[in-house]
């Protein structure tokens, strides 16, 4: 009998969590809590020390920069999960950053922007008064070493429209010299059009970056850098282009780093391709090898996005009302005609009193009823008349063409028309504008070839942890079992506001720690049965590494026990409330370990 003739292996290169590049995207509090659960779930799957680059937006920003800093202090996880999670829960920061900017309102020579009381608080409550410079301090002797090679969080600026990113990176060097000669920064704080020299930056507030990063239109002012980020240096900012030639402008708008890449992923891009040409560099030659390491190519990005797969963003118009009323014209002529009632009323009110000496009451009173009549109808004019010479000085071409069939529509047609105009546009920026910039970065990260560095890594692997991709998942009938009975969850954690605040939702925030605590496990388990088909449609074997393997089975189990705490037919294991801990890393290492196990250790 001939031997059994075995498919050739698949060849083993590094186990695909062994330098992971994370991003978390914007999106308020939504993002804050989903960072946060991400994180936990990275812990406990034993691969949290393996992220060396880390990529923040806006919402995401806060989780990231507090996870980075408490990291740098030399904290545990599981500090930094509690202080995290105790700061969210306790959702003070709006009441705090209002009563603060009441107080300044008030003061002499203040800056009143409301972002500022809000990176004051951040400041303060937050991360502890520290500037940026706390990530280039060396690692105290009694810690864990800091193991994150490149820190970004992004924010945008309104010189040429670009992410501005405040960058952090261990090259050992800050500056090299090009093969042109020309002396320039290993990586931009900012761009290759607008930056700050890396010592500047170093002086700034680590709250204040974090306030630019999630400054967010409309609802925020811009942040002017320098003068919106308050430090002891009284020298002029330089701010400089690509070449280093000094940029003519004296300050800089940056506001939420959402508005160019909501998802933080074009600066892990960059940072990789860095630090390969860093390793091809004269430089580099010096360096131990051991310290190269965190400066290899990633081998998983990981985006943590809570993106939404909402359907019917913005439901289509109802039918125009109907012309009923008077028409703006005649509401202006009835404003006139108070004006000159009003004028009457107190000139009867003063003859009242002064020739036929009626008495100061009535008198009084009609000459109050006059001028509230009359200022009001004054402002009321004052303020159109101000609206309407700011519309001819801004398009004076098209005011004379709009203005007449304008003035004729009635209040309630003209309310119609302003309420479209608002819906639409929220739609557009919040939804189709930011789902468009969502899939051109991934267009980015899936199509990346790195042409401009020569070398033969192999193509790291991409998890998406995407709340709308499990809704989207569930709609399949091969995945809809597995998936159905944590469609509560996922839908209530999508259905949060993405605004800095809890509030009204303040129950929902552990429906979005645990939406990511779910999401993650289960991409995980896609990506490994992704690649065994692959391979089994190659004619190969896939085996897992050893170091992946284990990851597996911990994301298994994860998933496993959120989805059996879930199911009302399973009444032993039935615990809605059923949540993952940073205490249970050891639990959940032990092999023998089973989701009912762990569903029993999360109700002690």
């Amino acid at each position: 009998m001939p031997p059994t003739v075995l498919p050739p292996p698949i060849p083993i290169s590094e186990p695909i969590f062994s330098r992971i590049a994370l991003s978390i995207s914007g999106g308020g509090f939504r993002a804050a809590a989903y960072g946060l659960g991400t994180l936990n779930t990275l812990y406990l799957l034993g691969v949290l020390d393996n992220v060396h680059m880390l990529s923040t937006i806006s919402g995401g920003t806060f989780t990231g920069a507090y996870y980075a800093l408490r990291r740098k202090e030399g904290a545990t996880f599981e500090q930094i999960y509690e202080e995290f999670y105790r700061f969210l829960d306790a959702d003070s920061l709006l009441p705090d950053a209002t009563t603060r900017w009441q107080n300044t309102i008030g003061k002499k020579h203040s800056n009143y922007k409301i972002i500022r009381a809000f990176a004051d608080i951040y400041h303060e409550q937050l991360f502890g008064k520290n500037t940026f410079d706390v990530f280039w301090q060396a690692d105290k002797p009694d810690i864990d070493p800091f193991r994150l090679q490149t820190i970004i969080f992004g924010a945008t600026e309104l010189y040429s429209g670009l992410a501005f990113r405040f960058q952090y990176s261990t090259l050992p060097e800050a500056q090299f010299v090009t093969e042109g000669g020309v002396l320039r920064e290993w990586f931009f704080i900012g761009n290759g059009n607008v930056h700050i020299p890396h010592a500047r930056a170093r002086e700034l507030r680590l709250a204040d970056i974090v306030a630019s990063s999630s400054c967010f239109p409309v609802g925020f002012e811009a942040l002017n850098l320098p003068a919106d980020f308050p430090t002891d240096n009284p020298v002029p900012m330089p701010f400089l282009s690509g070449n280093n030639a000094t940029v003519g402008i004296d300050s800089l708008a940056i506001i939420d780093g959402g508005v160019y890449d909501n998802q933080g992923i074009e600066g892990l891009l960059l940072a990789n391709r860095r630090n390969k040409t860093f390793l091809q560099s004269k430089q580099a030659e010096a360096i131990p090898t051991e310290k190269k390491g965190p400066m290899q190519p990633s081998t998983l990005f990981l985006v943590a996005d809570v993106a939404s797969a909402d359907m019917g963003i913005y439901p289509a118009d109802t039918t125009p009302p109907a012309r009923t009323g008077r028409s703006l014209t005649q509401w202006l002529k009835k404003g006139r005609t108070l004006v000159w009632v009003a004028a009457l009323v107190v000139l009867i009110g003063i003859l009242l009193t002064v020739t036929l000496r009626v008495g100061g009451f009535l008198g009084g009173f009609l000459i109050g009823i006059a001028l509230i009549v009359g200022l009001a109808a004054w402002g009321v004019g004052h303020v159109w008349n101000m609206l309407m010479s700011r519309l001819k000085g801004d398009i004076p071409a098209l005011f004379p063409l709009v203005l007449p069939p304008f003035m004729h529509l009635t209040i309630k047609q003209l309310w119609y028309l302003l309420d479209v105009r608002l819906k639409t546009a929220k739609a557009l920026l919040l939804s189709v504008f930011l789902r468009r910039v969502r899939s051109l970065n991934y267009g980015l990260l899936y199509n990346d070839d790195d042409t401009d560095v020569n070398d033969n890594a192999p193509t790291p692997d991409v998890i998406a942890s995407i709340i709308g991709g499990v809704l989207r998942d569930v709609d399949k009938p091969k995945y809809r079992s597995d998936l159905i009975l944590l469609m509560p969850i996922i839908k209530e954690a999508g259905s949060m506001d993405t605004t800095l605040w809890w509030l009204a939702e303040k129950n929902k925030m552990n429906a979005v720690i645990a939406s990511a605590e779910i999401t993650l496990p289960w991409r995980i388990k896609r990506l490994i049965a992704s690649k065994e088909k692959v391979a089994n449609d190659a004619g190969k074997v896939f085996a897992l590494l050893p170091e992946d393997a284990e990851v597996f089975r911990r994301a298994t189990l994860i998933f496993e026990a959120f989805r059996l705490a879930n199911d009302k037919n399973q009444p032993v294991t039935y615990y809605p409330a059923f949540r993952l801990k940073p205490t249970m890393k050891s639990l959940i290492s032990n092999s023998l370990i089973t989701p009912a196990q762990l569903i029993e250790a999360a109700k002690e």
